[in-house]
């Protein structure tokens, strides 16, 4: 789910999904 991570959470930092 890294993938779309680096998209969906852009404002919080690439591959971050905290």
């Amino acid at each position: 789910m890294e993938s779309w991570g680096t998209t969906t959470w852009s404002h919080a930092g690439p591959r971050r999904q905290q």
